[in-house]
């Protein structure tokens, strides 16, 4: 009787052994299947913008919102929001974390940009298309030498 159970015992071992390999092996085979399929796709295309002449404040008209980043790094970002005007006038605010800096302003036309110089400095404004989205890049250097750069969007 001892033989016949010792015969069951082992046979239930190799039972779950083969069991054991089995899901080892699946899972193997569905690992080397994600790990192919996702070196398959590879990165996604990063978009590519293009720059469009501003040829009337029209064109820029609206509110437009993002980052504003300074460079070199020296704080956390600020979110920025930017009111155009049709004749050129704008309202900004920079929105930082002991409060909001705001204040307006009269953009200019030169080469296709919008262009403002103020008594802290210069900036002027590109604007980039793809595929049908836009965006609005302020470059602004101050007179002290701080560069920030913003990357605006459309918004409501």
């Amino acid at each position: 009787m001892w033989l016949r159970d010792k015969g069951r015992t082992e046979d239930r071992k190799s039972m779950k052994e083969a069991i054991q390999t089995a899901r080892a092996m699946a899972c193997l085979t569905l690992l080397a299947l994600v790990v192919q399929g996702c070196q398959s796709l590879g990165p996604a295309p990063k978009q590519q913008w293009s720059p469009q002449s501003i040829e009337s404040f029209g064109v820029v008209a609206g509110k437009w919102t993002g980052l504003l980043v300074s460079h070199p790094k020296s704080r956390k970002d600020d979110w920025v929001r930017v009111t155009i005007a049709d004749d050129g006038r704008y309202e900004f605010a920079s929105y930082r974390t002991i409060g909001v800096f705001s204040g307006q302003g009269q953009f200019t036309l030169a080469d296709g940009q919008l262009t403002v110089t103020t008594e802290r400095g210069t900036a002027t404004g590109s604007l980039l298309v793809s595929d049908g989205s836009r965006k609005l890049r302020i470059i602004g250097v101050m007179n002290e030498g701080a560069r920030y750069t913003a990357d605006l969007e459309p918004s409501q």
